[in-house]
Protein backbone atom coordinates (compact mmCIF):
# COMPACT_ATOMS: atom_id res chain seq x y z
CA UNK A 1 0.00 0.00 0.00
CA UNK A 2 1.15 3.76 -0.62
CA UNK A 3 1.46 6.07 2.21
CA UNK A 4 2.89 5.10 5.72
CA UNK A 5 2.15 1.97 8.08
CA UNK A 6 0.82 3.18 11.47
CA UNK A 7 1.84 0.09 13.64
CA UNK A 8 1.35 -0.76 17.43
CA UNK A 9 2.79 -3.75 18.72
CA UNK A 10 1.40 -6.60 20.55
CA UNK A 11 -0.10 -5.54 24.54
CA UNK A 12 -0.09 -1.59 23.19
CA UNK A 13 -2.39 0.72 24.77
CA UNK A 14 -3.80 -1.31 27.74
CA UNK A 15 -4.03 1.31 30.05
CA UNK A 16 -5.15 3.80 27.82
CA UNK A 17 -9.01 4.40 28.35
CA UNK A 18 -9.21 5.93 24.58
CA UNK A 19 -7.79 6.01 21.27
CA UNK A 20 -6.78 8.75 19.63
CA UNK A 21 -7.32 8.51 15.72
CA UNK A 22 -5.94 12.04 15.09
CA UNK A 23 -2.17 9.94 14.95
CA UNK A 24 -3.85 8.16 11.85
CA UNK A 25 -3.84 11.42 9.41
CA UNK A 26 -2.54 10.92 6.43
CA UNK A 27 -1.66 7.08 7.18
CA UNK A 28 -2.23 4.65 4.12
CA UNK A 29 -2.35 1.52 6.25
CA UNK A 30 -3.31 0.75 10.09
CA UNK A 31 -2.12 -2.08 11.78
CA UNK A 32 -2.55 -3.19 15.37
CA UNK A 33 -0.85 -6.15 17.01
CA UNK A 34 -2.44 -8.89 19.73
CA UNK A 35 -4.02 -7.88 22.78
CA UNK A 36 -3.87 -3.99 22.59
CA UNK A 37 -6.44 -1.31 23.62
CA UNK A 38 -8.16 -3.54 26.68
CA UNK A 39 -9.92 -0.90 27.89
CA UNK A 40 -10.68 1.19 24.97
CA UNK A 41 -14.87 0.88 24.20
CA UNK A 42 -14.72 3.22 21.15
CA UNK A 43 -13.26 2.79 18.30
CA UNK A 44 -13.94 5.66 15.70
CA UNK A 45 -12.54 6.13 12.28
CA UNK A 46 -13.85 8.64 9.73
CA UNK A 47 -12.94 10.43 7.20
CA UNK A 48 -9.47 9.03 6.39
CA UNK A 49 -9.38 9.55 2.88
CA UNK A 50 -5.44 8.18 2.15
CA UNK A 51 -6.22 4.75 4.35
CA UNK A 52 -6.47 1.45 2.43
CA UNK A 53 -6.43 -1.12 4.51
CA UNK A 54 -6.88 -1.99 8.22
CA UNK A 55 -5.67 -4.87 10.04
CA UNK A 56 -6.18 -5.62 13.99
CA UNK A 57 -4.59 -8.83 15.49
CA UNK A 58 -5.95 -11.41 18.12
CA UNK A 59 -7.45 -10.28 21.50
CA UNK A 60 -7.54 -6.62 20.95
CA UNK A 61 -10.13 -3.96 21.81
CA UNK A 62 -11.12 -6.79 23.96
CA UNK A 63 -13.92 -5.96 26.73
CA UNK A 64 -16.04 -7.64 29.47
CA UNK A 65 -19.88 -7.46 30.68
CA UNK A 66 -18.24 -4.59 33.25
CA UNK A 67 -16.93 -1.74 30.43
CA UNK A 68 -19.12 -2.74 27.87
CA UNK A 69 -21.61 0.26 27.97
CA UNK A 70 -21.88 2.16 24.89
CA UNK A 71 -18.98 0.45 23.17
CA UNK A 72 -18.64 1.15 19.25
CA UNK A 73 -16.55 0.49 16.43
CA UNK A 74 -17.24 2.38 13.65
CA UNK A 75 -15.45 2.82 10.24
CA UNK A 76 -16.83 5.38 8.05
CA UNK A 77 -16.49 7.52 5.21
CA UNK A 78 -13.05 6.30 4.13
CA UNK A 79 -12.67 6.81 0.36
CA UNK A 80 -9.99 4.42 -0.34
CA UNK A 81 -10.72 1.89 2.17
CA UNK A 82 -10.41 -1.50 0.64
CA UNK A 83 -9.45 -4.35 3.33
CA UNK A 84 -10.39 -4.86 6.80
CA UNK A 85 -9.29 -7.95 8.69
CA UNK A 86 -10.12 -8.22 12.35
CA UNK A 87 -8.64 -10.90 14.65
CA UNK A 88 -9.86 -13.66 16.18
CA UNK A 89 -11.86 -12.67 19.79
CA UNK A 90 -11.27 -8.64 18.88
CA UNK A 91 -14.24 -6.31 19.89
CA UNK A 92 -15.13 -9.44 21.87
CA UNK A 93 -18.22 -7.57 24.12
CA UNK A 94 -18.96 -4.50 21.74
CA UNK A 95 -22.05 -3.45 21.34
CA UNK A 96 -22.22 -2.01 17.98
CA UNK A 97 -19.96 -2.63 14.92
CA UNK A 98 -20.73 -0.06 12.00
CA UNK A 99 -19.38 0.55 8.28
CA UNK A 100 -20.73 2.97 6.52
CA UNK A 101 -19.82 5.17 2.94
CA UNK A 102 -16.94 2.90 2.36
CA UNK A 103 -16.76 3.11 -1.55
CA UNK A 104 -13.15 1.24 -1.89
CA UNK A 105 -14.10 -2.00 0.38
CA UNK A 106 -13.47 -5.24 -1.27
CA UNK A 107 -12.84 -7.21 1.47
CA UNK A 108 -14.10 -8.00 5.13
CA UNK A 109 -12.53 -10.65 7.61
CA UNK A 110 -13.55 -11.67 11.01
CA UNK A 111 -11.98 -14.53 12.93
CA UNK A 112 -13.33 -16.83 14.99
CA UNK A 113 -15.32 -14.80 17.74
CA UNK A 114 -14.87 -11.55 16.61
CA UNK A 115 -17.67 -8.98 17.62
CA UNK A 116 -18.74 -12.35 19.87
CA UNK A 117 -21.23 -10.90 21.91
CA UNK A 118 -22.31 -7.75 19.66
CA UNK A 119 -25.80 -7.04 19.22
CA UNK A 120 -25.94 -4.39 16.52
CA UNK A 121 -24.36 -5.00 13.14
CA UNK A 122 -25.00 -2.45 10.47
CA UNK A 123 -23.00 -2.45 7.05
CA UNK A 124 -24.58 0.78 5.26
CA UNK A 125 -23.87 1.99 1.49
CA UNK A 126 -25.05 5.45 0.60
CA UNK A 127 -25.39 6.68 -3.14
CA UNK A 128 -22.88 9.57 -3.75
CA UNK A 129 -25.36 11.75 -5.57
CA UNK A 130 -22.07 14.45 -6.58
CA UNK A 131 -20.51 11.29 -8.97
CA UNK A 132 -23.51 8.90 -8.55
CA UNK A 133 -21.11 6.37 -7.54
CA UNK A 134 -22.53 3.30 -5.10
CA UNK A 135 -20.38 2.21 -2.21
CA UNK A 136 -20.70 -1.19 -1.16
CA UNK A 137 -20.75 -2.27 -4.69
CA UNK A 138 -17.00 -3.28 -5.14
CA UNK A 139 -17.40 -5.38 -1.74
CA UNK A 140 -15.88 -9.07 -3.35
CA UNK A 141 -15.89 -11.13 0.18
CA UNK A 142 -17.21 -11.39 3.67
CA UNK A 143 -15.25 -13.74 5.71
CA UNK A 144 -16.60 -14.80 8.90
CA UNK A 145 -14.46 -17.19 11.39
CA UNK A 146 -16.63 -19.59 13.69
CA UNK A 147 -18.76 -18.29 16.41
CA UNK A 148 -17.82 -14.01 14.35
CA UNK A 149 -20.54 -11.83 14.88
CA UNK A 150 -22.68 -14.17 17.40
CA UNK A 151 -25.07 -12.08 19.04
CA UNK A 152 -25.55 -11.05 22.81
CA UNK A 153 -27.70 -13.47 24.71
CA UNK A 154 -27.92 -11.82 27.84
CA UNK A 155 -30.40 -9.45 28.42
CA UNK A 156 -31.11 -8.46 25.10
CA UNK A 157 -33.86 -8.48 23.50
CA UNK A 158 -32.72 -8.99 19.99
CA UNK A 159 -29.37 -9.35 18.07
CA UNK A 160 -29.14 -7.47 14.71
CA UNK A 161 -27.59 -7.54 11.22
CA UNK A 162 -28.44 -4.80 8.40
CA UNK A 163 -26.92 -4.84 5.63
CA UNK A 164 -28.48 -1.70 3.24
CA UNK A 165 -28.50 0.60 0.16
CA UNK A 166 -29.55 4.17 0.63
CA UNK A 167 -30.13 6.53 -2.44
CA UNK A 168 -30.71 10.27 -2.75
CA UNK A 169 -34.64 10.63 -3.32
CA UNK A 170 -33.82 13.78 -4.84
Amino acid sequence: YEGATKRFEDGYGNDLSGFDVDCLKGIGSLKIGDDCFKKVNRFVIDGLNELKSVNIGWNSFKLNKENRCGSKCLIMNCDQLSEIHIGGWSFFWYESFELKNLPSLISIQLDQYAFMKCHSIVFESMNDWMTDEWDLTRLQSITLGYAALLGNDDNVESNELIMKSMTDSD
